[in-house]
């Protein structure tokens, strides 16, 4: 009898905790988001054997000169990925200081939220006036079974095809 009435008087008090605890936490989750980071591949320094371990390194130095950066209810910043093809740099999940302090980085250029993009595309066989009816593009298939993905950031306008 004696333990229902502890638990009567004590339920509220811990389902507000436990409700203020996962607020918090969710709230610290949220605050992070994954950034796509442009650096001058020129001047990775020398003590450094490839880009992945520059950028590494990066994020290492990020988690040691926040101090909010890592406890425990923060999780540490991390690297999703390093580029090395076209583009040079990395994607990372960090917090907004933890950004603040990557820009102060030798060799930083810019960074960028990722965000979700839907894809975008120019009917080639109408662009390239392709008759559906006879000549090579029917006698092909009309392209069945034939994927050309292209990825531009660039606009155009005075393209034919924008």
């Amino acid at each position: 009898m004696e333990t229902r009435i502890l638990l009567s008087l004590y339920s509220p008090y811990l389902v507000l905790f436990s409700w203020a605890l996962s607020a918090h936490l969710f709230l610290a989750i949220a605050q992070r988001s994954t950034y796509i980071v442009h650096l001058d591949k020129s001047l990775m320094p020398n003590v450094f054997t490839d880009h992945h371990h520059w950028h590494s390194s990066t994020i290492d130095s990020i988690k040691a000169s926040v101090p909010s950066s890592v406890d425990r209810f923060h999780s540490a910043p991390k690297l999703v990925y390093s580029y090395d093809h076209v583009f040079h740099g990395f994607s990372a999940v960090l917090s907004k200081d933890e950004l603040k302090a990557l820009k102060k980085s030798p060799g930083f250029i810019s960074a960028y939220k990722d965000r979700t993009v839907e894809p975008d595309t120019t009917y080639t066989s109408d662009y390239l006036k392709l008759n559906p009816s006879s000549g090579l593009w029917p006698a092909s298939g009309l392209g069945q079974d034939v994927i050309i993905g292209v990825l531009d950031g660039g606009i155009w306008p005075e393209s034919a095809s924008f």
